[in-house]
């Protein structure tokens, strides 16, 4: 069986080879589900164009933004299960 602190560091491992090396990873949530084994752990990082299109900058909106990944951990192995797209509402609210 895995520990929160393993589950953290399988997730952000899993991130960063599913979706390449990112920048400036938080942790947001994790939860232990226990009635079905499962860590889910979600973290947010930056990703984006470093320079404006021409409507974000005529609208004052920064290119960047931060993007959320959820991802399902087995606790008796280990095992990612699954992961998902997130918003931040969805991080307040899982």
């Amino acid at each position: 069986m895995i520990i929160l602190k393993e589950a953290t560091k399988i997730a952000k491992n899993f991130i960063i080879e599913m979706n390449g090396e990112q920048e400036d990873f938080q942790l947001e949530y994790v939860k232990h589900l226990e009635s079905n084994g499962i860590w889910r752990v979600t973290y947010s990082f930056w990703r984006g164009e470093n320079t404006p299109n021409q409507l974000q900058s005529i609208l004052g909106i920064s290119a960047d933004r931060r993007l959320y990944r959820t991802i399902d951990i087995k606790d008796e192995n280990g095992e990612v299960v699954s992961m998902q797209i997130g918003t931040p509402t969805q991080v307040e609210t899982a």
